[in-house]
């Protein structure tokens, strides 16, 4: 873990040194409550949203044009049961493969960042 300099995990790590970073965090949270809390008030503010395409069409389609498709899971995971992204890999087919992060649960990224990043630069192709 020595190559991953300490310096691309403290600017990945910065916004959460942010003393005021929990504030963020919970405002955030309410503003993506509130649409269902004043769905009708909102509904004259807002633009509606785009139209969006299921997942698995997507996902198939950067398969199958060679995009290196990868899905990381913790093998703790106790929200999304690791056996969803067993059954998403085999319903993606070829192109897409899964990795078990060990000793992880749903959030990788904040449980073993170091960990994490490595694992993205080496599917980035830089290490």
């Amino acid at each position: 873990d020595s190559a991953l300099p300490d310096s691309l995990l403290l600017a990945y790590m910065a916004p959460m040194l942010n003393p005021s970073w929990d504030r963020c965090m919970v405002e955030f949270s309410l503003s993506k409550a509130l649409p269902a809390l004043l769905p009708s008030f909102l509904a004259r503010l807002l633009p509606p949203p785009p139209a969006r395409r299921p997942a698995l069409a997507v996902l198939r389609e950067l398969a199958a044009a060679g995009m290196n498709v990868v899905i990381l899971h913790g093998d703790g995971d106790a929200v999304v049961p690791l056996a969803n992204s067993h059954a998403l890999a085999e319903a993606v087919g070829g192109g897409l493969s899964l990795q078990v992060l060990p000793r992880c649960g749903h959030v990788p990224h904040e449980e073993h960042p170091r960990d994490f990043v490595r694992r993205l630069v080496g599917l980035a192709g830089g290490g």
